[in-house]
C-alpha cells in the first residue's frame, strides 16, 4: 500500500546497510567447522555478536524499550531519514 511507502523505504534502506556490514560466509564456515570438529557441540550456535545480543536484549529489556531500540535502528519514526 502506498500509505506505508515512507516506512517501507526506510526499512529497506536500513536492511541494505545491515547487509553491507554483514560478515562474509567465512565466518559461518568457521563456526560450522568448530561444530563438526567438536566432540560435544552445543545445540544452539550463534555466528555474530548481534545474534547473541538481540535475544539477550529482548529478554532483559522491557518490551517498550526493546521495541524503541528496533524502531530507532530501522529509523521507522524518523521523518527525514
Amino acid at each position: 500500500m502506498t500509505e506505508y511507502s515512507p516506512w517501507r523505504e526506510r526499512f529497506f534502506k536500513a536492511m541494505q546497510g545491515f547487509e553491507q556490514r554483514a560478515p562474509g560466509p567465512e565466518v559461518v564456515a568457521e563456526v560450522y567447522a568448530r561444530i563438526v570438529n567438536s566432540d560435544h557441540p552445543a545445540l544452539c550456535n550463534t555466528v555474530t555478536r548481534e545474534a547473541r545480543l538481540f535475544p539477550f536484549l529482548r529478554w532483559h529489556l522491557p518490551p517498550a524499550a526493546f521495541e524503541g531500540g528496533v524502531r530507532n535502528g530501522f529509523k521507522i519514526d524518523k521523518a527525514d531519514a
